[in-house]
């Protein structure tokens, strides 16, 4: 009787503490608008219910089992009160994992993106083993004598992940973490195989995955601002242009303005910052609002004339974004000469380049005289000089012609097998127009073409313009001309007359 008794205050006890717990529980009105009767508080119940349930049970089963000892009940009543007690075990179990199981232990605390000396990209996830699992059932007063909670006080085997567009972009690919205890933290380090901005943290345990999205912090520790380029080795034929993508991206908070520089570069090379979208001329950035990247483009001048750069040979330089301080550290230093050295002390973007200056073959023709008359039958003939004015050597070079139709044509030489940088060749060149040629203007075009380091080189076409005219009448001048002897005869002949008279 006095065990009934106990069981029946215990049970008043614990029913008011269910109603105490879960009003100032997360979720209760005394913390939210929505009903109590949410799926945590309901778990909730359904535990500390299965409990009660349990220590019921549990108690029915002890006195069964003393009665059974005095041969008090039949083993028939006491295999009901037995198999009950085990139902009661599973049910609490049952209960108890379905509640740990209500939302996610493991927190994705933070997710910090940083940049390695070699300009890597990494991502440092900090995970957390949150403990208010165990706190919600101390809270309930359901302790361990009845099932023990080892399995929520430390999880094993963790796997951790980092996507981006359903591809794994973390190297490694999957971390393991073998233990972590509730509250324990948990720092691991993947190198970024991917320059993103946000990402997926996929995180598997007790055969259950969460995938948490995240926005990348930035640490700026390491440093301010980077910079890299995706075309850091370009070649250049000189008197040509090379372009450079530049990638930047902001680590520090504070708003500042970044001049931009570069440092290595010869003077003979000319250089300008470019926006990417509006194609304004830059000297200096400033992050808009929200923003953390920004995209630029170098671009970079080469001499027509390469008599102060090296051919063939790389020129290393350094693109430069630095704060004011960094900026003035850089104005202060004393070791211009040795740019390599400069950036080691220099916190901020900076990224190496290099240009390749390429020499070009390029071939000109020139004539004296690109304009001709001549008569009907005429053979036009005329001296074309062929010019390289690149830097390398031409080869097989080979005049070409488009005439009118039905004119013949002959060139001396035809080839001409090399042209070093700088030299001159004559070739002739006779056009014969056809015999039955209307008169009028016609044109001739005029190029050649060569071949230098395994390319093709064309020149610009001249045009050379012909007049054609009608052959002279000779027998029609003969007759004028003796028209006008006798006519001139006659006035001779008749002033003489009447000077007699």
């Amino acid at each position: 009787m006095k065990t009934k008794t106990n069981t029946i205050v215990y049970s008043f006890f614990t029913v008011i503490v269910i109603l105490t717990a879960s009003f100032f529980l997360p979720g209760s009105p005394l913390f939210s608008q929505s009903s109590p009767d949410n799926s945590s508080n309901r778990k909730l119940f359904q535990l500390k219910k299965a409990e009660l349930s349990l220590k019921e049970l549990k108690s029915s089963y002890e006195m069964a089992l003393e009665s059974r000892k005095n041969g008090l009940i039949s083993e028939a009543e006491f295999s009901q009160k037995y198999t009950a007690y085990l139902k009661g075990v599973v049910d609490y179990q049952e209960a108890l994992i379905e509640f740990s199981n209500m939302e996610s232990r493991l927190i994705v605390e933070k997710a910090v993106k940083w940049i390695d000396p070699n300009g890597r990209p990494h991502a440092r996830v900090e995970i957390l083993y949150s403990s208010r699992d165990i706190e919600a059932l101390h809270n309930l007063g359901i302790k361990e004598d009845l099932f023990p909670l080892d399995f929520l006080k430390e999880i094993k085997d963790i796997y951790i992940s980092l996507y981006s567009e359903d591809f794994v972009i973390s190297d490694p690919y999957q971390a393991r973490i073998p233990s972590l205890k509730a509250s324990q933290r948990k720092s691991i380090d993947f190198r970024l195989l991917k320059d993103v901005e946000q990402l997926q943290v996929s995180v598997f345990y007790a055969g259950k995955q969460d995938n948490i999205s995240v926005f990348l912090l930035k640490d700026s520790t390491s440093n301010v601002i980077t910079m890299q380029s995706s075309q850091f080795s370009q070649e250049v034929g000189v008197g040509g242009e090379a372009s450079f993508d530049l990638s930047l991206e902001r680590f520090t908070r504070v708003d500042s303005v970044f001049k931009l520089h570069i440092l290595g570069l010869p003077t003979e090379i000319g250089y300008e910052f470019l926006d990417t979208t509006t194609g304004a001329r830059l000297s200096q950035i400033k992050f808009p609002e929200g923003l953390t990247s920004l995209k630029l483009t170098l671009k970079t001048h080469l001499p027509s004339i390469a008599d102060k750069i090296a051919i063939d040979k790389p020129i290393d330089f350094y693109a430069l974004c630095l704060d004011e301080k960094e900026f003035n550290k850089l104005e202060n230093s004393k070791n211009f000469d040795q740019p390599g050295q400069i950036i080691k002390d220099i916190k901020g973007g900076v990224v190496k380049l290099e240009i390749i200056p390429r020499g070009t073959g390029k071939i000109e023709l020139e004539a004296a005289n690109l304009y001709m008359d001549i008569k009907t039958g005429d053979i036009v003939t005329m001296k074309v000089t062929a010019i390289n004015k690149g830097t390398l050597r031409l080869n097989s070079i080979k005049p070409a012609v488009d005439v009118p139709l039905d004119w013949k044509w002959e060139i001396t030489p035809d080839v001409i097998r090399e042209l070093e940088p700088g030299k001159k060749y004559d070739v002739n060149m006779k056009f014969t127009p056809p015999t039955d040629i209307s008169i009028g203007d016609y044109e001739i075009k005029i190029k050649a073409v060569a071949f230098s380091a395994g390319t093709t080189v064309e020149s610009d076409s001249k045009l050379m313009r012909i007049h054609v005219e009608s052959p002279p009448n000779v027998l029609g001048t003969a007759l004028l001309v003796i028209f006008l002897i006798g006519l001139v005869a006659t006035v001779i002949v008749f002033g003489i007359k009447i000077t007699r008279k």
